[in-house]
């Protein structure tokens, strides 16, 4: 659990006197449980519910895992899961109720595109492939699921799997779309800052992985971000350098004015739509992602440079993309024709190394 040691948004909000909320439908990572909730005056995660209750005691969680549950009940779904239209309707509902003398700020976390990609029957077949889907393949757990053959799924399954994803992310822009037209129905969306972002990507079969936690290609790194500020931004401006997310309180602050104290680490992403050249990817910041798995899989490091993505990982992983040229990352240009790029990229990687002796004598110098 989180520990407290560091201000979160929310507290730092609520303390210079704004309401803050959350609502979550991610029932693993995102309750009260997780720490997470510090600073939130109020926070909507588990619904009351006969599933909570079943998951309350070891053998309903031991039920509610078997197939013979879902078999009986003709439901593929997690049971007891929070889908987008509730985390959406919990919001508006605070909207309407909350002290409207105060501004606010609202942590929304929508689930559905996460896996089993099971999106509601309307978005099920937008993307539809043809191929159906064999959910009995599904293994269930505490709040989550995942399918159990990944490694042996043909093209068209994974086609499908796909489609079903397309489907989900669907539903979810829908839910959003209804919470923008809420907030432009009651003149609150000219004065609020909307951002919308993803915790990480997904992977179908890309260098033979699927899902997410298992590398650091760029099917996993790259990330939805939106930002809107009630028409004070550049309209549809879109900024081809890659950025981080860990620059996104910075920016909320800074937006809301209150930048000049705010504790966080990173810069406003404002240095991009205020440039003449938001397309330029010359000179762009090194963006550093990190996958440490807990499971004991191998450290590995990633840096993404302007057009560049060079990956490092502690059992001898060394591989650098261009791409421009290579967006599917097929090909490592890590020859010795690119020395004077691969040697940057290494010098660049070092000060993310360096901490850590035992990594430290593994990093290539030359």
């Amino acid at each position: 659990p989180y520990d407290g040691e560091h201000t979160t948004l929310a507290e730092f909000f609520s303390k210079r006197g704004y309401v803050t909320s959350g609502f979550v439908g991610n029932l693993v990572y995102c309750t009260e449980e997780s720490g997470i909730t510090a600073g939130f005056a109020h926070y909507e995660d588990h619904q009351i519910k006969i599933s909570e209750f079943v998951k309350s005691f070891a053998l309903g969680r031991r039920l509610e895992a078997s197939q013979l549950a879902h078999d009986l009940f003709s439901h593929y779904d997690v049971f007891g899961d929070k889908d987008a239209a509730e985390v959406t309707g919990e919001f508006l509902d605070w909207v309407d109720d909350r002290p409207s003398d105060r501004p606010f700020f609202a942590f929304l976390n929508y689930m559905d595109s996460h896996e089993p990609y099971l999106p509601p029957a309307r978005f099920e077949t937008r993307f539809g492939t043809g191929t159906e889907r064999n959910h009995d393949l599904n293994a269930y757990f505490l709040r989550w699921a995942a399918r159990a053959n990944r490694g042996q799924m043909s093209e068209e399954e994974i086609a499908a799997e796909v489609a079903a994803y397309d489907g989900t992310i669907a539903y979810v822009d829908e839910q959003i779309g209804i919470l923008l037209e809420k907030l432009r129905q009651d003149n609150l969306l000219e004065n609020t800052v909307v951002v919308v972002v993803s915790d990480h990507g997904e992977q179908f079969g890309e260098h033979g992985l699927h899902v997410h936690g298992n590398s650091l290609y760029l099917p996993n790194l790259h990330v939805p971000l939106v930002v809107y500020d009630g028409g004070n931004l550049p309209a549809g401006l879109r900024v081809a350098t890659p950025v981080s997310i860990r620059d996104i309180p910075a920016t909320v602050t800074s937006l809301a004015g209150l930048s000049a104290d705010a504790p966080f680490p990173g810069e406003s992403l404002e240095r991009f739509w205020d440039t003449a050249d938001a397309d330029s990817v010359i000179g762009a910041e090194p963006v550093f992602s990190e996958l440490t798995d807990i499971r004991g899989a191998p450290t590995t490091k990633s840096l993404v440079v302007g057009r560049y993505h060079y990956i490092w990982g502690e059992n001898r992983i060394e591989a650098l993309f261009d791409l421009i040229q290579d967006p599917g990352e097929q090909t490592s240009i890590l020859t010795q024709e690119n020395r004077e790029l691969v040697l940057r990229m290494r010098r660049l990687m070092a000060p993310h190394v360096r901490g850590d002796s035992a990594l430290w004598e593994r990093l290539p110098q030359n």
